[in-house]
């Protein structure tokens, strides 16, 4: 299926827009990520649970730049990500992270090659040609906010 990414600067609205796309889709999951503060938490969008993911603070073992965040979420995330056969899934924040071989590489690869799967992401304008680039996605449809 097509992909779409939203994409926009920093503080544009799109973890909003992805939020809104996943209420009225039914049956989605994935994740969507919830800037409070220094924080960043993930929201799993099929339980509704919300997790510390990166903070500043050194809580977890895993750093990337000035944030230290939860390796072991994301191992989750992924494992529960790898299983998706079929259906709508979003995943919010796509960057520096997947750039580099971290945070939600490994289930992107995996729901961008599975045609039963409509996937939506997030990407900043900063990183939107890498992204495409790297992950070779090519048949999508592009949402700016």
């Amino acid at each position: 299926m097509k992909s779409r990414i939203i994409t926009g600067a920093k503080g544009s609205g799109k973890t909003t827009t992805l939020l809104s796309l996943s209420a009225n889709e039914g049956h989605a999951s994935g994740f969507a990520t919830l800037h409070q503060g220094s924080e960043y938490y993930l929201h799993d969008l099929s339980t509704g649970k919300t997790e510390l993911l990166m903070t500043e603070a050194p809580v977890f073992e895993e750093r990337f730049r000035k944030w230290y965040y939860s390796g072991k979420l994301f191992d989750e995330c992924n494992a529960k990500l790898l299983m998706r056969a079929e259906g709508n899934v979003f995943l919010d924040e796509i960057g520096r992270l997947e750039l580099e071989g971290k945070g939600f590489m490994p289930s992107l690869w995996h729901l961008l090659r599975n045609e039963r799967i409509a996937l939506t992401i997030t990407v900043r304008d900063d990183f939107l040609h890498d992204v495409i680039n790297a992950f070779a996605i090519k048949d999508y449809t592009l949402i700016k906010i």
